[in-house]
């Protein structure tokens, strides 16, 4: 009912209750015209009325307005607009057992008709004072069942007035010529002609509506077959204390709370299909029989069913012990005692499980669960029902647990991109296949597992898909790109015994922090992903990927790039190929399509499904160099944000940096200089604060200084320099008209040039070599593939390249 709540402006009604005479409330006598006033929105539901609620612990008043005395609530006497006089004030608990004269007498019960006391009055609108019957409202009926009040059934199953009252026998949701529900209407007018109706005013509140067809509901009592929940919540709490919640604060929260304050369960339905309600009664005798499983009910029933569901099993007559029939009750199960029921009933268990099967769910092996997930709103579904269920079952001494599930990702619901619940009529539904269609249901799923924690509401924007494409698996992809690329001009092949297993301290630094980052991850996922922490896990391989991509791969391109098979070169494949494969593995049960892929071409192999997870290896971790290689990457940020304040660009060399802090070893040192486009580190705890561009910070690094002095070293021409940033625009320039000539990475090139002699002078060595260029001359090339012309430093050249 929930779901379909509605606004809406209706008539509201302030009626008359007429107290009978003589009775006493303090020193306050009431007379013939003394009347309590009570206020609803739903005058059909007038005949039902039984009783009045106050509130105990609110303030009353009496008011005198030209003959007749009214009682409500002092806060709320500006409902009566003309001129009134306060005769009396009292607590409302000395209004509780006034009788008053019924509206409608529908029943000549005793203990009726009569003022009780409520906690739920309110005085933020209406009179302080609430009209109950209990057939029409969950409020009603436990008033009705802690004063034993009668329920009256005013209303058919067809929602048509009953009661011998006006309107009797239309709809009471049925709307007249004036829009309004005619039997409020008749009610209303009826209450005018008697007297009985103080005002009437439009109000505006929340009603229920079918979410299907948008009708409006109304509430209504039934008989019903019920579970005693409510004996069972100290088991139901206890049982819950051995799962493991995730997002913790549910477990003692939403969840605890719902167990602690839990009502009975309202076991049937009345409907056609469904699971029929084991229970049979003796209208002789009113005995009840619940049976246990089909055997018996054809051991009782003396031949064998071939279908045990309606309506064949309406026919099952049993013999009842006082010689009486026995029939079976015409109801159906919850459809929730169903999914409450699957752990065990998948097997039949108990009463018709196999050997095997009962000794497996009695050992624990199929029962509890390890895991179950499902969105917060199931906490009252069907993570209530496992719960209940199991909680009677081991109760009963069926089951060896009291719970279903050992662990449980409770996820918050997905919103809009406003943050709005998504719903067909306000058009604000995102259909998940053309998202699918357009990024695939890897980024997908990765979305949903990173946007936040698990038990948050998740605001979906396809904006955000964009970015999880382009922070992520575009990053992923392009480094398994790379990869195949290189190894396939090469022909690399991994061997049987190379598992890129960098070792020793003549292996590559970068590919030891790699290979150590590798095994850090496999390590946190697995820790992670044992305690179910997906969104941690998933967020650690987010970062790993781009230190992989933007880091490892990115400083490592030149040993990919030149043309020597040296061991260096297979050293560089090997671990690259290592990483990716483990990282494939690892990344499968969260993006099972894009790590297949990965996985299926780089090994040859059936599938990554149906490899081993991958297994931390210790040695290979150096959480020293880890370390040293963050803190030497936010020392080599730090300066390029110098570079950027003082809008020297990186291509251009500069003398060197004064770090005043702790030393870093020559390998970061070479990889901090190539970062940096610097020709030298000095290491001064004595810094001058003078020298220009000078950064100081606090962070890990210990308080280093970082500061740039182009002409600080006479080893090193300022012109030198200079020309060498040249070159390096040069560079950039040729590695373009590579592209736009469409050469392959492999293709070797000549080239020829006309301008800045002197950068080719001094650097064509250089520029030969960053280009894959077997020849660098100013002799300008008769055929050519491709000619441009270039300005730097404000003077133009032209090249030529030629594949050689």
């Amino acid at each position: 009912v929930a779901q379909g709540y509605q606004t809406v402006k209706e008539n509201s009604i302030y009626i008359k209750f007429k107290l009978k005479p003589g009775q006493k409330v303090g020193d306050f006598i009431t007379d013939d015209k003394t009347y309590i006033l009570a206020w609803t929105t739903t005058p059909w539901t007038l005949p039902g009325n039984v009783a009045l609620a106050v509130g105990k612990d609110i303030g009353y008043v009496a008011i005198k307005q030209e003959k007749e005395q009214y009682i409500l609530a002092k806060n709320r006497s500006g409902v009566i607009d003309e001129k009134h006089k306060i005769i009396r004030e009292f607590p409302g608990d000395k209004l509780i057992s006034l009788v008053y004269e019924p509206l409608y007498a529908l029943t000549d019960k005793e203990n009726v008709y009569k003022v009780v006391s409520g906690d739920f009055v309110s005085t933020e609108d209406g009179t302080g004072v609430v009209h109950i019957a209990p057939a029409f409202g969950e409020d009603d009926a436990n008033v009705g069942k802690e004063y034993d009040l009668p329920t009256l059934i005013t209303i058919n199953e067809k929602g048509e007035m009953d009661a011998d009252v006006p309107g009797k026998g239309i709809p009471v949701k049925k709307k007249n010529e004036k829009n309004r529900y005619a039997v409020d209407d008749l009610i209303i007018e009826d209450l005018k002609k008697r007297k009985l109706l103080f005002k009437e005013e439009e109000y505006e509140h929340e009603y229920p509506f079918c979410w299907r067809c948008s009708t409006p509901l109304i509430y209504y009592a039934k008989p019903s077959w019920f579970i005693r929940m409510s004996e069972l919540s100290g088991d139901l709490v206890k049982n819950n204390e051995k799962i493991n919640w995730i997002p913790e604060h549910i477990k003692e929260g939403r969840f605890g709370e719902w167990l602690r304050s839990i009502k009975d369960w309202g076991i049937s339905r009345e409907r056609y299909w469904g699971t029929p309600l084991p229970i049979w009664t003796c209208g002789k005798c009113d005995g009840i029989k619940v049976v246990e499983s089909a055997k018996e009910i054809e051991e009782l029933y003396g031949k064998k069913l071939d279908d045990l569901h309606k309506p064949f099993i309406d026919d099952v007559k049993l013999p009842c012990e006082c010689g009486g029939e026995m029939v079976r009750e015409k109801e159906v199960l919850d459809v929730w005692f169903d999914s409450g029921s699957m752990p065990t009933a998948q097997f039949n268990y108990p009463n018709g499980a196999t050997e095997e099967d009962r000794k497996e769910i009695e050992s624990g092996k199929f029962y509890p669960a390890d895991y179950i997930s499902e969105a917060i709103d199931q906490t009252r579904g069907w993570f209530y029902t496992l719960h209940a269920i199991s909680t009677l079952l081991n109760k009963a001494g069926k089951t060896p647990a009291g719970y279903a599930y050992k662990n449980v990702i409770c996820l918050g619901h997905i919103l809009d991109a406003k943050g709005k619940k998504m719903s067909k009529s306000l058009g604000n539904i995102v259909e998940p296949m053309p998202v699918m269609d357009q990024y695939g249901a890897d980024m997908l799923r990765w979305m949903l597992y990173t946007i936040n924690q698990p038990g948050l509401p998740k605001r979906f924007d396809v904006k955000g898909m964009k970015d999880i494409m382009n922070r992520v698996f575009r990053m992923l992809w392009n480094s398994y790109s790379f990869f195949v690329m290189y190894a396939n001009v090469d022909k690399w092949k991994p061997s049987a015994s190379d598992k890129g297993q960098a070792t020793g301290d003549k292996a590559n630094l970068l590919d030891r922090w790699i290979l150590s980052e590798l095994n850090m991850l496999i390590k946190n996922v697995d820790e992670k992903l044992d305690s179910y922490d997906i969104y941690a896990a998933a967020k650690s391989i987010e970062k790993f990927i781009d230190n992989l991509s933007n880091w490892y791969i990115r400083r490592s391109r030149k040993r990919f790039w030149k043309s020597e098979n040296d061991s260096d070169k297979n050293d560089a494949y090997a671990t690259l190929h290592h990483v990716l494969v483990e990282l494939s593995k690892l990344m499968a049960p969260f993006t099972p399509f894009v790590s297949e892929e990965i996985y299926k071409n780089l090994t040859g192999k059936e599938s990554v499904h149906l490899a081993e997870f991958p297994v931390v290896d210790e040695k290979m971790i150096d959480e020293k160099l880890n370390e040293e290689m963050k803190n030497l990457r936010e020392v080599i940020s730090l300066g390029l944000q110098e570079r950027a304040k003082a809008g020297i660009k990186v291509r251009q060399p500069i003398a060197g940096i004064v770090i005043k802090g702790k030393k870093i070893n020559n390998e970061l040192i070479e990889i901090a200089k190539d970062e940096l486009n610097i020709k030298g580190i000095n290491f001064n705890e004595e810094a001058e604060k003078d020298i220009e561009l000078v950064l100081e910070f606090k962070s890990v690094t210990k308080d280093l200084i970082i500061k740039y002095n182009i002409e600080g070293n006479p080893s090193l021409s300022a012109e030198d320099l200079k020309l060498e940033g040249i070159a390096r625009e040069i560079i950039r320039f040729i590695q373009e008209m590579r592209k736009q000539a469409g050469y392959e990475v492999e293709n070797r090139i000549n080239v020829s040039y006309q301008g800045h002699e002197k950068v080719f002078e001094k650097f064509d060595g250089l520029i030969a070599k960053e280009t894959l260029a077997n020849s660098v001359s100013k002799e300008a090339l008769a055929d050519f593939d491709l000619e441009k012309e270039f300005e730097i430093e404000g003077e133009k050249i032209y090249i030529r390249i030629k594949k050689a």
